[in-house]
């Protein structure tokens, strides 16, 4: 079988039990979608399980990004890395700031994180952080890009419009009247695979879309009462094949 996970954020024990929910075997694949850490409170004890599960396979997020380059220094902004930190700082990169070996000591955890890809292709479906509308339109020549490659190619801040741009999500969600891309342009750029991706937390259950056929699997894992948010955020695994997902308070349903 193969599965997806939402975004991690450090939340390992919320992953452990929901893949127990889900049924997940070490014969069964694991694909994530990014984001593993920051926000949560078990960052390198996230990392250290992740990189050791032969079956798990991941793209990479903004998270991660920021995490690869407090590791790497080769791989910061010229310039401002200051101003890198200080916005990964102020979006919940303290606790895993906390947990890292020190610049130039995770020479091991930073060469794992580079080598993480934009998109996974499963044939039926893609993995990916966040379909914003800078990757889609661009979609045929940035998919096989990997973390190293993208800093490597794109100066400054220039990664950033890889991840934030929510547009599409907050259409799907509601939230916007007009959509920065249309359905069949991105039904077309996607081939007609299911996205699956993360990004923008639904706080409930994960977020599809028939029209555009995206699942965003992001449901707020670290965002529960007793990290001081007001929410009952959950971990979201989804199994690719039954088109069914899991939970980790033993929520689950099946997509229409």
């Amino acid at each position: 079988m193969r599965f997806a996970v939402g975004d991690i954020h450090g939340c390992l024990d919320e992953l452990k039990r929901t893949l127990d929910l889900a049924g997940f075997s070490d014969s069964d694949r694991l694909y994530g979608v990014g984001d593993l850490c920051d926000r949560g409170t078990q960052n390198l004890e996230t990392l250290e399980f992740l990189m050791g599960m032969k079956n798990f396979f991941t793209v990479f997020g903004d998270h991660d990004i920021w995490i690869y380059q407090y590791l790497d220094v080769s791989r910061r902004p010229r310039e401002d890395y200051g101003l890198v930190r200080d916005v990964w700082l102020a979006n919940g990169g303290g606790s895993t700031l906390g947990q890292l070996p020190l610049p130039g000591m995770g020479d091991d955890i930073a060469s794992w994180l580079g080598s993480l890809p934009l998109t996974i292709d499963l044939e039926d479906a893609i993995i990916m952080h966040v379909p914003s509308p800078y990757v889609m339109e661009r979609f045929s020549s940035v998919r096989n890009l990997r973390m190293e490659d993208l800093l490597g190619l794109h100066c400054m801040h220039d990664y950033d419009t890889f991840f934030w741009g929510r547009g599409i999500l907050d259409f799907i969600g509601g939230d916007r009247m007009n959509c920065p891309f249309p359905a069949e342009s991105f039904l077309a750029s996607a081939e007609k695979r299911l996205v699956i991706c993360g990004h923008n937390p639904v706080f409930s259950t994960p977020l599809y879309s028939p029209a555009y056929n995206i699942l965003d699997i992001d449901t707020g894992a670290f965002a529960v009462p007793a990290r001081g948010y007001d929410y009952n955020g959950r971990l979201t695994v989804f199994n690719i094949d039954e088109r069914r997902w899991h939970q980790n308070d033993g929520s689950e349903g099946a997509l229409p």
